[in-house]
């Protein structure tokens, strides 16, 4: 229940109030991406492309106010107002620990695609700012290529290449271990409050 709540906060609420109000980067870009951006926006996005920083922070200021809003309200009706406090922060601070994890691991493949595509084709390197998903495109043409000895080193180490669906694969088990884990912590939120509500009592 409370990630059916907190994704459907985050994509149905928070995330289209800030595409359509937050003046940054990443919501210009998200703007131009639904066609309701600037052109004068288009034509220097278009050239300059989507920087790693902007991915490292994309989704982190929704994520963290989904996640406040979701853990204070669920809290807050489970347990009471002051409850609703230590919910909005601890499930806050950790949706958003989840998704700079979740963008980061993102930057870092990228960073691998591009650093094993120029070094086996010898073609100049493929910019920073390229997309994930021109990017992604190229993995299928490379798993054609013949095997390099650095590939064939690699996978000496235990190194080989994740494809689409076993990447896809991992994320969902990913996500699926940030939920348990949330739901961990609701849980001791909760018997936390118990014990302090059984002091109260005996007081």
């Amino acid at each position: 229940m409370t990630a059916a709540v907190f994704f459907s906060m985050r994509e149905y609420v928070v995330s289209p109030i800030f595409v359509h109000t937050v003046p940054w980067e990443q919501y210009e870009r998200r703007r131009r991406e639904l066609g309701i951006g600037s052109s004068s926006y288009e034509a220097e996005s278009t050239i300059s492309g989507p920087q790693f920083s902007s991915m490292r922070s994309h989704k982190v200021l929704d994520t963290s106010v989904s996640g406040a809003v979701t853990g204070g309200l669920l809290r807050g009706l489970r347990s009471g107002p002051r409850a609703g406090v230590s919910g909005a922060i601890t499930v806050g601070v950790a949706t958003t620990l989840l998704q700079m994890g979740y963008n980061e691991f993102g930057v870092q493949r990228l960073k691998y695609l591009s650093h094993h595509r120029s070094s086996e084709d010898g073609p100049p390197p493929i910019p920073f700012s390229q997309s994930r998903s021109s990017l992604v495109s190229t993995e299928e043409p490379l798993m054609e290529e013949p095997t390099s000895w650095k590939a064939k080193a690699l996978s000496l180490l235990g190194v080989r290449k994740v494809s689409e669906e076993e990447y896809l694969q991992r994320l969902k088990l990913q996500r699926d271990h940030h939920l348990k884990r949330i739901k961990e912590l609701e849980q001791k939120l909760e018997e936390e409050q118990k014990l302090e509500e059984e002091r109260k009592a005996k007081d």
